[in-house]
């Protein structure tokens, strides 16, 4: 089974929502089929905030809850 690897980048940054202020968590995906687990990801229920392509790829995705997470094709 093809799974992305997990990377945790830890943040300061507070994030205010509805549920009050919490620390925020930054996580990136990294994957080599970056367009299959991206539509995995859209059936899950994740939504596209912003693609960069060029020499990096990513996608930037928002889960239902708005946190945000990065698929990096590696």
């Amino acid at each position: 089974m093809n799974c992305p690897l997990l990377v945790y980048a830890g943040s300061r940054t507070l994030r205010r929502g509805l549920g009050g202020s919490s620390l925020r968590v930054h996580l990136d995906l990294i994957t080599t089929d970056i367009d299959g687990e991206a539509e995995r990801l859209i059936n899950l229920g994740a939504t596209v905030v912003n693609t960069i392509t060029g020499q990096a790829h990513w996608i930037t995705f928002a889960d239902p809850e708005g946190n945000e997470f990065d698929l990096v094709s590696g």
